[in-house]
């Protein structure tokens, strides 16, 4: 049994243990997976909950160190020297100069050493600078001043929001100082937060200079990642989208594009809108946006960090699923097998099924599931062995009959005409009239006589192309002795006059030509036969009998391809019986049908230019016998 169907056999117990390991393994795996992703999502809610508090204080920070910042800038307008030298600095000598230079160090040291982010001060008047102090210690840059840098300070006036009255904007070091290597390549370094005040004298009424402070982007980077959870990153914009500060140091001083896409999905409150692709991975995103400053903060978390911190949680949970799994699987095991022995015992019986158990009878002790299966087998038993003794020896019977009335039709089909006595007789005749020198009457003689000799063979069922040609043209050749203005033309392939085809199946249908469709033209027009091959999966041949007569009705056009769908047994009875006029036709079907199969066919059509169209399709692929071999196909 094994060998017969391919596989192992295996028993009942096994397959629904199998059958429930496979149930209890799929709910494991989706409890399992449902566990798994609500700690996820339990957990990403909880780690953007601590960005969203992280990026409020480190927001706020950043506030209160602008808001220091601009205080100090506010001691341009209490300090009168200040304001003095604003406006009269141009008029000083050298010891005076000197002398506010000292007077302004020593204030705004004591002022900005109290808040330890700004790291420079710039004092403009109207068109130069007049005082600076810088604690990264710059040389001053030969053929260079300050104007540049003063412009920009202008410049920046009307843009933006003001913060404690000045004007932010993030930008490198002043090009007229040079600064030390630290300072020139470090970005935290380089990069600074700017903040710009116009100073103004209150009579008259006018802005006489500007004050700017700087601090560096480095110290940003403390205020960020003093509280930065390990492993996620964060983007500092200003409100014009230029990133003031970043984990990434490359991103600092450009404007960021996917800063409104990053920042819209971390201020929604939708559900799964916090997880976000960036950089080719999703990432756990959390905005804030300062309604101080106008600066914004995004903080991301990758996905991943947060799916490995829960791994530890993840084996334990998967250990318990196994342990759980294997312990329902052993257990279901057990109690099957207990519940189910009867039946695999019943099952091992019937696996040795032979002809000698069609004797045997179970005795019925249990009126159970087995106790119905054994019921149903001694059933079975008794029906067997009757369809054994009636049904399938009354079948062999009626299949034996059929077989023989259908060749008996067939050998009936084949000598309707026995004509043996009468082509001894003619070809007589024909000697008879060569010797008397009426040459017109012997070649008729002798196409008849051929024509008999080709056409009432009963030794062979299947006669070559040729030989079927070589009878059709005696038949046509007699014709056209009868009607001179009957034309015969014939396109053969050279390579099929080896096929074997069932014999006497194209004279009824040349015939059926001449006495329908030619006969009302009184027998003047062409027929044409064209013999080919169609190659696809076998050699298909097709032949096709054309003429130019006067065609048939659509109605009995329908009637004659009808005949396809018969009976493809064409008995006996059927043909001493029948008065139709067709019954070569019929005849030719019927013998196609019974050698090719139904896919063999005889169709007919009308011709557009008048006549009719005959053509048999035979797949020889599907014939009883090889016919083609000796052929080359």
């Amino acid at each position: 049994m094994r060998a017969r169907f391919g596989h192992k056999k295996q028993s009942i117990v096994h397959k629904v243990c199998r059958g429930n390991t496979l149930v209890f393994l799929a709910v494991s795996l989706l409890t399992l997976i449902i566990t798994l992703t609500e700690n996820v999502l339990y957990h990403a809610q909880k780690d953007i909950h601590s960005m969203d508090i992280y990026n409020s204080n480190a927001i706020s920070s950043m506030d209160n160190m602008l808001k220091d910042m601009g205080r100090i800038s506010l001691i341009c307008f209490s300090d009168q020297r200040t304001q003095e030298a604003l406006t009269e600095s141009g008029h000083y000598d050298y010891r005076q100069r000197l002398a506010l230079q000292d007077y302004l160090d020593s204030m705004y040291v004591n002022l900005i050493s109290i808040r330890g982010d700004v790291k420079g001060v710039y004092i403009f008047d109207a068109d130069k600078l007049i005082f600076m102090h810088d604690q990264a210690g710059p040389g001053a840059r030969k053929g260079t001043d300050e104007s540049a840098f003063l412009s920009h300070i202008v410049e920046i006036q009307d843009r933006g929001r003001q913060i404690s009255g000045c004007r932010m904007y993030v930008g490198t070091l002043p090009d007229f100082r040079i600064y030390s290597d630290i300072y020139a390549k470090d970005l935290y370094y380089r990069n600074n937060i700017y903040l710009v005040r116009p100073i103004r004298r209150f009579s008259p009424l006018s802005t006489v200079g500007y004050i700017a402070l700087r601090a560096p982007v480095g110290r940003v980077r403390r205020i960020m990642e003093e509280r930065l959870e390990e492993g996620t990153s964060y983007i500092l914009f200003d409100e014009f989208g230029y990133v003031v500060c970043s984990s990434d140091a490359g991103l600092i001083g450009v404007v960021f594009p996917e800063k409104e896409r990053l920042l819209r999905s971390g201020l929604s409150g939708e559900s799964g809108s916090h997880i976000v692709k960036y950089n080719g991975s999703f990432q756990l995103v959390a905005g804030y946006v300062s309604d101080y400053s106008g600066m914004s903060l995004i903080t991301m978390k990758p996905v991943g960090l947060v799916v490995r911190e829960l791994l530890p949680a993840a084996g334990i949970s998967f250990l318990i699923s196994l342990l759980i799994f294997v312990m329902a699987t052993v257990s279901t095991f057990l109690v099957t097998r207990n519940h189910l022995k009867r039946v695999s015992d019943f099952v091992a019986e019937m696996g040795n099924f032979s002809q000698e158990s069609l004797t045997r009878h179970y005795r019925i002790d249990r009126d159970d599931e087995v106790g119905t299966l054994q019921r149903a087998y001694n059933r079975m038993v008794d029906l067997i062995n009757h369809l054994i003794e009636t049904e399938y020896e009354e079948k062999a019977r009626m299949q034996e009959a059929e077989i023989s009335e259908q060749r008996m039709a067939m050998e009936y089909l084949k000598n309707q005409i026995n004509p043996h006595f009468l082509y001894n007789t003619l070809d007589m005749i024909q000697i008879c009239a060569s010797l008397n020198g009426d040459a017109k009457v012997a070649d008729m003689l002798q196409q008849m006589v051929k024509f008999y000799r080709l056409g009432t063979r009963v030794d062979r069922d299947l006669v070559s192309v040729d030989q079927e040609l070589q009878m059709l043209r005696a038949y046509m050749k007699l014709m056209m002795y009868r009607y001179p203005e009957l034309k015969f033309e014939t396109e053969i392939d050279s390579d099929l006059q080896n096929i074997e085809v069932p014999s006497f199946i194209l004279q009824p249908l040349v015939e059926n030509s001449l006495l329908h469709g030619l006969k009302d033209r009184h027998y003047q027009g062409t027929i044409r036969l064209r013999v080919y091959a169609v190659y696809e999966e076998s050699c298909d041949l097709r032949i096709v009998i054309a003429d130019d007569g006067t065609g048939v009705s659509e109605d009995k056009l329908r009637e004659m391809n009808g005949w396809n769908d018969g009976d493809v047994v064409y008995r006996k009875e059927q043909v001493v019986n029948s008065r139709d006029m067709h019954i070569g036709i019929r005849n030719v079907i019927a013998r196609l049908q019974l050698y090719y199969g139904k896919e063999s066919r005889v169709l007919f059509e009308n011709r557009p230019e008048g006549g009719l169209t005959v053509t048999l399709y035979m797949k020889l692929f599907n014939r009883r016998r090889k016919t083609y071999e000796n052929a080359g196909f």
